[in-house]
């Protein structure tokens, strides 16, 4: 594990955007995805999403209790991509 890396949390994991911004960052050499929320999904596994993933759905809670920076998704493209 890199240190710097950021740390990333995304909320609402299983609909459209979420499930692709897991994908992007997934592969992204600058990101570290450490917590994925989805009410639906909760207790799955993200493996289906990303292949070879670890990470399991969890609730929103989780992610506001770990250290994680949450952007919004403007903020957050601007931020990896400038």
């Amino acid at each position: 594990m890199n240190n710097n890396l950021t740390k990333v949390g995304i909320l609402g994991g299983s609909g459209f955007t979420g499930e692709e911004l897991l994908r992007i960052l997934s592969n992204h050499p600058r990101t570290e995805v450490i917590a994925v929320s989805s009410r639906e999904l909760l207790g799955q596994s993200t493996n289906k999403i990303v292949e070879g993933s670890e990470l399991v759905f969890v609730e929103l809670i989780t992610i506001f209790s770990t250290s994680v920076k949450l952007f919004s998704l403007l903020l957050l493209m601007e931020s990896l991509w400038t």
